[in-house]
């Protein structure tokens, strides 16, 4: 993925709890990997239902919403390549995700800036009752193919008592180049929904920054 710029691909399925043997966990990872080497795929939910009866059997009951002007599909088609979509299980997660960083740089975009500190406002609802939202931060180093690891971990998390107003602001180290997501959380510990993240790079990346996602 990481060596053949994922083959200029837009979207990545992310929220797919299940597909030939690879779990959900595998799938985050694989996305926070492509992050730290700033390909800006947006993330998606993936149901996989090929009937559209029964979804709530379903262990693949992921789907993705954006936040768009309009409904249209040149709208959606825009929310979609400028990462400004959320995702998360039918049955686990029925609220909505968002990001801002320094008031002008939504989710999905990238900002450069020489800030040693941002201030991110995170949006959140419905979180699951007993559930949190996690921040997660992961560094961007271009590290390439030959580690194939993601550098993301949680920096802060907030329990579903703690979003009663829907957001909460939060500064974060930018002292490097990283990137910013939040993942929602249920009662028992599993992921149930992620955001896309935001990139707040300190240099402009080799291949710069898509059109869609410029802040």
């Amino acid at each position: 993925m990481v060596s053949n710029d994922a083959l200029g691909s837009d979207i990545l399925e992310v929220g797919y709890p299940l597909r030939g043997g690879v779990d959900l966990r595998h799938h985050i990872e694989l996305w926070d990997v492509c992050s730290r080497n700033a390909l800006f795929l947006t993330g998606n939910g993936v149901n996989d239902a090929h009937h559209g009866t029964n979804w709530a059997m379903l262990n693949n009951d992921w789907t993705t919403s954006a936040w768009a002007p309009g409904s249209d599909e040149a709208s959606l088609l825009q929310a979609l390549r400028s990462g400004r979509a959320w995702f998360g299980s039918l049955t686990g997660f029925r609220g909505a995700l968002d990001l801002l960083a320094d008031g002008n740089c939504p989710m999905g975009s990238a900002s450069v800036s020489a800030l040693a500190q941002r201030q991110l406002t995170l949006s959140a609802t419905d979180i699951p009752a007993g559930g949190s939202l996690q921040i997660i931060q992961g560094g961007v180093d271009y590290a390439g193919p030959s580690q194939p690891t993601a550098l993301s971990s949680v920096i802060s998390a907030y329990e579903a008592s703690e979003l009663t107003t829907g957001s909460v602001a939060v500064s974060v180290d930018t002292s490097n180049s990283s990137f910013v997501r939040t993942q929602v959380l249920d009662s028992t510990g599993n992921v149930v929904a992620l955001s896309n993240p935001v990139w707040l790079q300190r240099e402009m990346t080799g291949s710069g920054i898509p059109a869609a996602r410029a802040s």
